[in-house]
């Protein structure tokens, strides 16, 4: 079995509180067309769903795809270019024996984890079911990272301080291991919790470690260099304690962004912040916070500047659950 040389050892960690913040340097052929004066994040639609969409897929092209923890799957058409909201095009269910606990989408497949039977089953975009395997890496987060290649994921396991990447296809009775990322052992007597893992079209790898010993951190590989950037700027002064990071997502086509989930009062309400950062500044620099009081089920960056967003039902009203699309223009 062969893995790609994601060394461990070539991390680099900074000590101090004040280098802790330094930006995650790489060069990148790629050219942002934002900077720190222009971006502005702005709301361009709001749709009304009928299923509390637990997972959302918006990086395929021009298309959405949520999906609840019953397999209820909706898929909607949209692009900036038709400048019109996202359409309901599909519904259906997914065959499941329980209820899904990851689930994400790649060029040919729906995949879906169920913890209870074991088992990853791939199914066609229109729901039909090809194959069911028994998958014993009891994935807490599935992401696609075939922006390149076909069908390829990347899975996260906290309990086991593992992350994998996979080869899919119906066609054979096995799923093949290519990748991946063994934090079994400490890194500067730090042992990595990693509870989060995001993926772009260049390759680099993001994984949110929520270790014990210090505060939230993401560890970055890129094709260059291996580093560690801590989060505690992005927590309020005052609410460090009731404070967590749920989700980060590195932005495809746009190096220099980050998108984090943040709960100030994680244990007290529903409150959730997106909060958008420039990585590269010096040192790494909030652009904007935007507020939603509603919770956030899940969220996805799209591949033309554009985050969507997810909430449920808040618990004394009638209303339905949402999907907010919004832009980071300049």
């Amino acid at each position: 079995m062969h893995f790609t040389n994601k060394t461990l050892g070539t991390i680099s960690v900074k000590d101090s509180p004040r280098r802790e913040t330094q930006p995650i340097h790489r060069s990148s052929s790629i050219i942002s067309s934002y900077t720190i004066e222009n971006l502005s994040i702005s709301k361009l639609y709001t749709i009304d769903l009928d299923i509390s969409a637990q997972w959302i897929v918006s990086s395929m092209d021009k298309r959405i795809f949520l999906c609840d923890i019953e397999g209820e799957i909706r898929i909607f058409s949209y692009s900036r270019q038709f400048r019109r909201q996202a359409l309901l095009t599909e519904r259906f269910h997914l065959s499941v024996y329980r209820l899904i606990t990851a689930f994400t989408v790649t060029k040919d497949y729906l995949i879906a984890f169920e913890t209870d039977t074991q088992m990853l089953t791939l199914h066609t975009h229109h729901g039909a079911l090809l194959k069911r395997l028994l998958f014993p890496y009891e994935p807490s987060m599935i992401v696609r990272c075939d922006f390149k290649t076909g069908n390829q994921i990347w899975t996260c396991n906290r309990t086991k301080r593992q992350c994998y990447q996979f080869q899919l296809n119906h066609s054979q009775q096995q799923i093949h291991v290519i990748d991946q990322l063994d934090f079994t052992k400490s890194i500067s007597n730090v042992f990595v919790d990693p509870i989060s893992i995001s993926t772009d079209e260049q390759g680099r790898i993001a994984v949110h470690d929520i270790n014990s010993t210090t505060m939230d951190r993401l560890i970055l590989f890129t094709t260059k260099e291996n580093q560690i950037l801590p989060l505690q700027f992005i927590f309020h002064d005052n609410k460090i304690l009731s404070s967590r990071i749920e989700r980060i997502s590195l932005v495809p086509n746009q190096p220099n962004l980050l998108i984090v989930i943040h709960a100030p009062e994680y244990s007290q309400n529903s409150l959730r912040e997106i909060v958008v950062i420039n990585i590269k500044s010096n040192p790494p620099k909030i652009l904007h916070r935007l507020t939603e009081i509603n919770g956030i089920t899940n969220f996805d960056v799209t591949c033309n500047n554009e985050f969507i967003y997810t909430t449920a039902t808040p618990a004394n009203k009638r209303l339905p659950p949402k999907m907010h699309i919004y832009t980071l223009a300049n």
